[in-house]
């Protein structure tokens, strides 16, 4: 008989690769392109005199700081369903989810205990490597 905490724990693998791999295919070849046209516009438009460098400058800012903003809204939002299908799970399960201390690294955890008494991490973030994301 598989346990519940072995079952929380795939579905808990299998949700965190789903959005890395929604992060990887969907965002980020968006993201990468859109920088790689933010270089090339501030590229053409430093170089043409109607509209000088100190403009061409500050609408790539504008654009940066955008770009940046999406970016971590987007993350924000894998977070978010992250968290809320962990939940999910815990209360399909009829678990319940406690902050505790980590005895090794004596960090606040959050652990999720089910009704079989066994219990498995919660997770507090989707990591995301943002090396994959090119500087503007």
């Amino acid at each position: 008989m598989s346990r519940m905490s072995q079952a929380f724990a795939a579905e808990r693998t299998s949700l965190c690769a789903a959005l890395t791999h929604e992060l990887v295919t969907a965002y980020v070849p968006a993201f990468n392109a859109e920088a790689e046209d933010v270089r090339r516009e501030h590229a053409k438009m430093s170089k043409n005199v109607k509209f000088g460098e100190a403009l061409a400058d500050h609408k790539r800012r504008a654009r940066i700081q955008d770009m940046v903003v999406r970016r971590e809204m987007f993350i924000k939002s894998l977070q978010t369903k992250l968290s809320a299908g962990l939940l999910k799970r815990v209360k399909d399960y009829e678990g319940e989810i406690k902050d505790e201390v980590d005895e090794k690294t004596q960090k606040p955890v959050k652990v999720a205990y089910f009704p079989d008494g066994t219990k498995a991490k919660f997770p507090k973030a989707l990591w995301v490597d943002f090396s994959m994301f090119q500087r503007v």
